[in-house]
């Protein structure tokens, strides 16, 4: 679910995200591997999210994208939008960024959830960050209430929607409508 590298190692120790595809060619795996875009898999000498994943989508693949397996179908999507003020060559910048899902990644997805026919068939949607934090007291927490709406609704007539996420460094599963449930699986860092 994201972070296959660490933006701060990126330009101070030498360690990108080649590095990291080298790395994993080593440790072969029996089963294939799908990722999605973290925040610190940006470019932190670029100040624009397109500019920063560039580096992603050469050395790992799209930032968003789907796949079938038997008869669930799998949607992977970039839900960070990388602003990094002051970012740079040569500039390490805030690293700041926004939790949401760009309005072309949106698009895309209406059109590809349009060719899916069993919509009773599991739904996977694997994002870095996740939709919401679970509260006791007020329900849940959205990160961007308005664009997490915007993504909810193209789940519409899905009877099972998984959000797989990542990014938060603990675990817990939050209830956002009957039909979709966000699993967050903690990083294993910090």
């Amino acid at each position: 679910m994201g972070d296959m590298s660490w933006d701060e190692y990126w330009h101070k120790h030498g360690f990108m995200l080649p590095d990291f595809r080298r790395l994993y060619a080593r440790h072969t795996f029996p089963c294939p591997v799908f990722n999605a875009m973290g925040n610190h898999d940006n470019d932190p000498w670029c100040a624009s999210d397109q500019e920063a994943s560039a580096a992603f989508r050469r050395e790992i693949g799209p930032t968003y994208y789907s796949f079938n397996i038997g008869k669930a179908h799998f949607v992977c999507l970039d839900d960070i939008a990388y602003i990094n003020n002051g970012g740079a060559v040569g500039t390490i910048g805030d690293k700041s960024y926004k939790n949401y899902v760009t309005e072309d990644q949106l698009a895309w997805l209406r059109k590809d959830l349009a060719l899916v026919e069993d919509r009773t068939a599991p739904l996977f949607v694997l994002v870095h960050a996740p939709l919401a934090y679970p509260n006791a007291s007020f329900g849940n927490t959205y990160y961007d209430e308005a664009r997490a709406g915007q993504l909810l609704d193209c789940f519409e007539g899905f009877s099972e929607v998984h959000v797989l996420s990542g990014h938060s460094h603990d675990n817990r599963n939050c209830q956002l409508t009957d039909a979709v449930i966000d699993h967050n699986t903690g990083a294993v860092c910090a």
